[in-house]
């Protein structure tokens, strides 16, 4: 079976190899009226052990001052290059509109309420770098509400087949979104045939 996806866990990971990978990588940074959050999400990108990453925070036109705090940012710290929808796009076109402004081959899609670890994209680089064939690298995470912390992870260090055929790693598209791709006004979906696709794959 082809290793098409890894599960990197909060304390397992790949050693970086090449110390200059983060110069294949553009953290998509995605904002939406999370201006009370914002600032502590970029700083917890801004500490990664990884370097030479570039940073792309994508406002969806915010009705808040969250684009007001990104550009305080930038001015502050030059790594930080903030952009704007030219209209409410919602998050799946947001996405898109993000990984078009770059042309780095690794793409590290976050959200406003993200805090990551010190070491995930270093984790995740190291990942492909051992398995240049997956198509994608994931984590546990947890969830923080009122102090009280959820953590949801998957079985395993691979996502074996047995997962994949008893679960969906996206939601599927109905029959427009399987004739014309993605539906960026609905949310990001895929076909019910690529987890035994890639079950499939060799």
């Amino acid at each position: 079976m082809a290793q098409s996806f890894w599960r990197a866990g909060v304390d397992q990971g790949c050693q970086v190899m090449n110390p200059d990978i983060g110069q294949n990588i553009a953290v998509c940074l995605l904002t939406y009226n999370h201006a009370h959050l914002i600032e502590s999400t970029l700083d917890s990108i801004l500490r990664q052990t990884l370097t030479g990453y570039e940073i792309i925070v994508s406002d969806d036109c915010s009705t808040d001052n969250t684009w007001e705090i990104l550009q305080r940012l930038a001015a502050a710290d030059p790594r930080i290059r903030p952009i704007r929808t030219p209209h409410n796009l919602g998050m799946p076109g947001n996405a898109n509109f993000a990984v078009a402004q770059t042309d780095r081959p690794y793409i590290a899609l976050l959200h406003h309420d993200d805090l990551c670890r010190a070491d995930l994209l270093e984790k995740w680089a190291g990942v492909l770098e051992r398995y240049p064939d997956i198509a994608f690298v994931f984590n546990p995470y947890g969830v923080d509400q009122s102090d009280y912390v959820w953590r949801e992870s998957m079985p395993g260090e691979y996502l074996d087949g047995r997962w994949l055929l008893e679960h969906y790693i996206f939601s599927a598209l109905g029959l427009r979104g399987a004739r014309h791709g993605d539906d960026s006004a609905r949310g990001v979906g895929a076909g019910r045939r690529y987890a035994t696709a890639v079950w499939s794959a060799g």
